[in-house]
């Protein structure tokens, strides 16, 4: 007898040319999985855990986010430090100023206006972290839709970072600009 999905329960037997579902006692005799591998994937998932952790915290190349802010972000948005000084970018003032922005509750910088529905997402407890603005960049007015439940939210912010791996780039690097 031939028998096919051998791993597959219950696995067809093809005996002089009829398929059937293989005997009971064919299977009862079936020695059960080797239970050796699963403690050892487990406790390899168990060990990865912190490192994939840390990878959630700090996604991204900072190096090719300031490439990116530099070639995409700078007509809209710079970097100032409190003190007043430019760190990155030009003169943009159409966006707000992106220093501190890992941590900040979305719709709060001084001196900036923003949208009601930026405003309604950070009344929302929202803060800034890889987690909310990696998909914020990638498409800004779908994310505020969908944190806010509100079809008819809209974000200003017009530009789109499509790549996924590019908008982590960009987090990396806007996370380096906090305070000491």
């Amino acid at each position: 007898a031939f028998q096919l999905g051998r791993e597959a329960a219950p696995a067809i037997t093809i005996r002089r040319g009829r398929a059937g579902p293989r005997p009971r006692a064919a299977l009862a005799s079936r020695a059960p999985p080797p239970h050796g591998r699963f403690p050892m994937r487990l406790a390899l998932l168990l060990l990865s855990l912190p490192a994939l952790a840390a990878a959630q915290e700090a996604p991204g190349d900072p190096a090719s986010g300031a490439a990116l802010f530099d070639r995409q972000c700078t007509a809209c948005h710079l970097v100032r430090d409190p003190g007043g000084e430019v760190l990155a970018g030009r003169s943009g003032r159409t966006g707000p100023n992106l220093w501190g922005v890992a941590g900040r509750t979305p719709g709060t910088e001084e001196g900036f206006r923003y949208g009601a529905a930026m405003v309604a997402y950070g009344q929302t407890g929202a803060v800034w972290g890889a987690d909310n603005f990696i998909p914020y960049v990638q498409d800004p007015t779908g994310f505020l839709r969908g944190a806010l439940g509100d079809p008819g939210a809209r974000a200003r912010m017009a530009y789109q970072v499509r790549d996924p791996g590019e908008a982590a780039d960009l987090w990396a690097y806007l996370s380096t600009f906090t305070a000491p």
